[in-house]
């Protein structure tokens, strides 16, 4: 089953979540405002990154940019305390499956991101659509 971490006003999620159900994708969702993340959960996320805190936070957002912060010099501890408090930082929508993590709405890296069977279905709707 698919995680989908987003915020409501967030664009990318909202293209994610439609991409999600055009797919008839199966996940369940989980608002970052509304139920922020625990630190344990923030460090369940870092686990899953190839590049670590660079995956998840959104160092282009004003948010970022606002608190004037270095989050390279914080531990793993400190750093997952800082973004139980400032979950805006987060880069937006997360989506989880099983121990992979895709940060961002991307239509390329989702494609690749989800396994072969959904891609196979994308390609067959593709052909059905040409036809």
């Amino acid at each position: 089953m698919i995680k989908f971490y987003y915020t409501p006003s967030c664009t990318s999620c909202r293209k994610a979540k439609v991409w999600l159900e055009n797919h008839n994708l199966e996940y369940t969702e989980h608002n970052l405002f509304a139920d922020p993340l625990t630190e344990e959960e923030i460090g369940e996320l870092l686990a899953k990154t190839e590049n670590g805190t660079e995956d998840l936070i959104s160092t282009r957002s004003q948010a970022f940019k606002n608190l004037n912060v270095n989050v390279e010099d914080m531990t793993v501890k400190e750093w997952t305390k800082f973004i139980s408090q400032h979950p805006e930082l987060l880069r937006r929508p997360l989506l989880v499956k099983g121990p992979q993590l895709q940060a961002g709405f991307n239509e390329d890296q989702l494609r690749s991101f989800f396994s072969r069977e959904y891609r196979q279905i994308e390609l067959q709707e593709t052909k059905s659509a040409v036809a």
